[in-house]
């Protein structure tokens, strides 16, 4: 079975058809960090995280490895695949720091090379805007960019230690394989039998959909985009401001932050607004 462990119950699909789970989402401060330390407690508290079949080693090794997951999606409460697609050398550690180089794909614009006199066009273009050649059947050109982007966290922080443990849990188990910088940071489980193992070098990183097994394991009412959605909305509340949370969340415009700020109540005029005595 190449995938991660089945829940008892699996996920409705399309995260919002869940009627617990969208009601959650339309409230205010209905995730927050003592949600996210609840996650990490009951990770701890329940008494078989895996299938006893296949051993304390591994049931040890997930606790770990699910804690750290956790705690980088809420910290950096960026995009599942960003997060999920960190390798061992994009994660750093200094004295008092903590750095992870995320993958941010950007949207590039789309066009149409005209094949009669090769001027760029639009991706809606029937036409070539030079020389009027048909444009219907011409392939649409432009991929999404890829673009590092590298941030840090205090060590202070009461949710880095457990990215900390998992790193030094991953140096371990990879100490003995060649190219160990290329190795996922959060590999899946894959599953054989009565057996499992993490695939470190698997041609991709462990799937969104992993990661909402994992999650709704530990609560049914929560999914991954919780991280982005919510950890913006705590940063509104905090004071930052949305052009703040667009170079923070790594986002192409703060249109998504004012989005959040609107839906919530917390945009700048609001918040000053909350606090006016006169």
């Amino acid at each position: 079975m190449n995938q991660e462990l089945e829940t008892e119950k699996k996920p409705v699909r399309g995260w919002l058809m869940n009627r617990q789970r969208k009601a959650r989402q339309q409230k205010s401060l209905a995730f927050t960090d003592k949600h996210v330390q609840g996650l990490i407690e009951k990770i701890d508290l329940l008494p078989e995280y895996v299938k006893p079949t296949l051993g304390p080693e591994i049931d040890r090794i997930l606790r770990l490895r699910d804690k750290a997951l956790i705690a980088t999606g809420w910290i950096w409460f960026k995009r599942a695949s960003e997060f999920l697609g960190v390798k061992r050398k994009d994660v750093a550690l200094t004295s008092d720091q903590i750095l992870i180089t995320f993958t941010i794909k950007k949207k590039s614009k789309r066009y149409k090379i005209c094949p009669q006199c090769e001027t760029k066009s639009g991706y809606n273009a029937k036409f070539c805007r030079e020389c009027k050649a048909d444009l219907k059947d011409t392939e649409i050109q432009g991929e999404k960019e890829a673009l590092p982007s590298t941030k840090r966290k205090t060590l202070k922080n009461r949710f880095v230690q457990h990215i900390v443990n998992w790193l030094n849990e991953s140096d371990r188990l990879t100490e003995d394989l060649a190219d160990s910088e290329e190795a996922w940071f959060f590999p899946a489980l894959k599953v054989v039998f009565n057996s499992g193992y993490l695939k470190f070098f698997s041609e991709k990183p462990m799937t969104v959909q992993n990661l909402n097994h994992i999650l709704q394991r530990l609560d049914h009412t929560i999914t991954s985009s919780f991280f982005r959605y919510f950890a913006t909305e705590k940063y509104l509340t905090l004071g930052y401001t949305e052009r703040e949370l667009k170079e923070i969340g790594d986002w192409s415009s703060s249109r998504m932050p004012e989005i959040y700020a609107t839906r919530k109540g917390i945009t700048v005029a609001q918040r000053r607004w909350s606090e006016d005595t006169r």
